[in-house]
Protein backbone atom coordinates (compact mmCIF):
# COMPACT_ATOMS: atom_id res chain seq x y z
CA UNK A 1 0.00 0.00 0.00
CA UNK A 2 1.71 3.36 -1.13
CA UNK A 3 2.96 5.35 2.33
CA UNK A 4 3.21 2.02 4.44
CA UNK A 5 6.45 0.32 2.64
CA UNK A 6 9.79 2.30 3.65
CA UNK A 7 10.26 5.47 2.00
CA UNK A 8 6.90 5.74 0.30
CA UNK A 9 4.75 8.68 1.03
CA UNK A 10 1.09 8.72 0.81
CA UNK A 11 -2.07 11.07 0.44
CA UNK A 12 -5.35 8.53 1.15
CA UNK A 13 -8.34 9.71 -0.42
CA UNK A 14 -10.38 7.52 1.47
CA UNK A 15 -9.83 9.05 5.01
CA UNK A 16 -7.45 12.40 3.85
CA UNK A 17 -4.64 10.69 6.53
CA UNK A 18 -0.92 10.79 5.59
CA UNK A 19 1.36 7.74 5.75
CA UNK A 20 4.76 8.16 5.73
CA UNK A 21 6.66 4.84 5.18
CA UNK A 22 4.17 2.99 8.10
CA UNK A 23 1.29 1.03 8.00
CA UNK A 24 -0.63 3.67 10.08
CA UNK A 25 -1.50 7.56 9.22
CA UNK A 26 -1.59 10.82 10.51
CA UNK A 27 -4.81 13.62 9.99
CA UNK A 28 -3.30 15.66 6.85
CA UNK A 29 -6.76 16.61 3.93
CA UNK A 30 -9.57 16.40 3.05
CA UNK A 31 -10.96 13.23 1.69
CA UNK A 32 -11.06 12.76 -2.31
CA UNK A 33 -13.18 11.32 -4.28
CA UNK A 34 -13.96 10.87 -7.93
CA UNK A 35 -13.56 14.25 -10.17
CA UNK A 36 -11.00 15.35 -8.10
CA UNK A 37 -7.68 16.37 -9.22
CA UNK A 38 -4.78 15.65 -6.28
CA UNK A 39 -1.06 17.04 -6.93
CA UNK A 40 1.93 15.75 -5.61
CA UNK A 41 5.06 18.50 -5.37
CA UNK A 42 8.60 18.29 -3.83
CA UNK A 43 10.91 20.86 -3.06
CA UNK A 44 14.21 19.45 -4.03
CA UNK A 45 15.93 22.47 -1.92
CA UNK A 46 13.94 22.05 1.27
CA UNK A 47 13.85 18.39 0.97
CA UNK A 48 9.79 18.86 1.51
CA UNK A 49 6.95 17.13 -0.06
CA UNK A 50 3.47 18.63 -0.21
CA UNK A 51 0.29 17.44 -1.64
CA UNK A 52 -2.74 19.43 -3.59
CA UNK A 53 -6.63 19.00 -3.99
CA UNK A 54 -8.35 20.76 -6.91
CA UNK A 55 -5.22 23.41 -7.21
CA UNK A 56 -5.31 23.97 -3.45
CA UNK A 57 -1.57 23.40 -1.71
CA UNK A 58 -2.75 20.82 1.03
CA UNK A 59 1.15 21.89 3.27
CA UNK A 60 4.06 20.41 3.68
CA UNK A 61 3.77 16.78 4.07
CA UNK A 62 7.14 15.69 5.02
CA UNK A 63 10.36 17.20 5.70
CA UNK A 64 12.53 14.42 5.05
CA UNK A 65 12.42 13.55 1.28
CA UNK A 66 15.68 11.82 0.05
CA UNK A 67 15.85 13.94 -2.81
CA UNK A 68 19.59 12.54 -3.69
CA UNK A 69 17.78 9.63 -4.91
CA UNK A 70 15.71 8.58 -7.88
CA UNK A 71 11.92 9.02 -6.90
CA UNK A 72 8.65 6.88 -8.27
CA UNK A 73 5.47 7.68 -8.69
CA UNK A 74 2.34 5.54 -7.85
CA UNK A 75 -1.06 5.47 -7.12
CA UNK A 76 -3.00 2.79 -5.48
CA UNK A 77 -6.44 2.53 -6.22
CA UNK A 78 -9.51 0.50 -4.68
CA UNK A 79 -11.89 0.10 -7.12
CA UNK A 80 -12.28 -2.72 -9.60
CA UNK A 81 -12.39 -0.95 -13.08
CA UNK A 82 -11.25 2.17 -11.71
CA UNK A 83 -9.36 4.77 -13.97
CA UNK A 84 -6.59 7.45 -13.45
CA UNK A 85 -5.41 10.02 -15.37
CA UNK A 86 -2.21 11.31 -14.64
CA UNK A 87 -0.03 13.93 -15.36
CA UNK A 88 3.58 14.50 -15.38
CA UNK A 89 3.96 17.75 -16.72
CA UNK A 90 2.54 17.19 -20.58
CA UNK A 91 -0.34 19.57 -19.40
CA UNK A 92 -0.03 22.76 -17.12
CA UNK A 93 -0.93 21.38 -13.65
CA UNK A 94 -3.94 22.51 -11.79
CA UNK A 95 -1.95 23.80 -8.66
CA UNK A 96 0.67 26.93 -10.06
CA UNK A 97 3.75 26.59 -8.07
CA UNK A 98 4.49 30.05 -9.15
CA UNK A 99 3.55 31.86 -5.77
CA UNK A 100 5.33 29.51 -3.82
CA UNK A 101 8.49 30.41 -6.11
CA UNK A 102 8.09 33.88 -5.28
CA UNK A 103 7.97 33.50 -1.60
CA UNK A 104 11.28 31.34 -1.68
CA UNK A 105 14.67 33.43 -0.97
CA UNK A 106 16.18 34.24 -4.36
CA UNK A 107 19.40 31.31 -3.92
CA UNK A 108 16.56 28.90 -3.52
CA UNK A 109 14.19 30.29 -6.51
CA UNK A 110 17.55 29.79 -8.42
CA UNK A 111 17.84 26.42 -7.14
CA UNK A 112 14.53 25.04 -8.29
CA UNK A 113 14.66 26.88 -11.79
CA UNK A 114 17.45 25.28 -11.99
CA UNK A 115 16.09 21.74 -11.23
CA UNK A 116 13.16 22.41 -13.32
CA UNK A 117 16.09 22.88 -16.47
CA UNK A 118 18.01 19.71 -15.57
CA UNK A 119 13.76 18.04 -15.61
CA UNK A 120 13.80 19.51 -19.17
CA UNK A 121 16.98 18.11 -20.38
CA UNK A 122 15.86 14.68 -18.83
CA UNK A 123 12.48 14.53 -20.40
CA UNK A 124 10.27 17.37 -21.74
CA UNK A 125 10.00 20.83 -22.00
CA UNK A 126 6.48 22.85 -20.37
CA UNK A 127 6.81 24.84 -23.71
CA UNK A 128 5.62 21.87 -26.16
CA UNK A 129 3.98 18.74 -25.07
CA UNK A 130 5.32 16.70 -28.13
CA UNK A 131 9.05 17.32 -27.28
CA UNK A 132 9.78 14.34 -25.24
CA UNK A 133 13.38 13.00 -25.93
CA UNK A 134 14.12 9.70 -26.75
CA UNK A 135 13.22 6.69 -25.46
CA UNK A 136 15.56 6.25 -23.02
CA UNK A 137 15.03 9.67 -20.98
CA UNK A 138 11.52 8.73 -20.96
CA UNK A 139 9.50 10.00 -17.50
CA UNK A 140 6.46 7.20 -18.13
CA UNK A 141 7.52 4.89 -15.22
CA UNK A 142 10.09 6.98 -12.83
CA UNK A 143 10.77 10.62 -11.83
CA UNK A 144 14.47 11.64 -12.01
CA UNK A 145 15.05 12.90 -8.68
CA UNK A 146 15.14 17.04 -9.94
CA UNK A 147 11.46 16.62 -10.72
CA UNK A 148 9.28 18.77 -8.41
CA UNK A 149 5.67 17.31 -9.13
CA UNK A 150 3.11 15.68 -10.24
CA UNK A 151 -0.89 15.10 -10.62
CA UNK A 152 -3.67 12.60 -10.83
CA UNK A 153 -7.08 13.46 -11.46
CA UNK A 154 -9.68 10.54 -9.80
Amino acid sequence: MPGWDYLSYAYHGDDGKLFCSKGYGNTYGPTYTTGDTVGCGINSVTREIFFTKNGKNLGVANKTVRTDQDLYPIVGIRSFGGLVRVNFGQQPFVYDVTDDLKKLPIQRQTALELNQWLFELNGYSNDNEDSLLDSDSSISHRFNKSDTSSEAEF
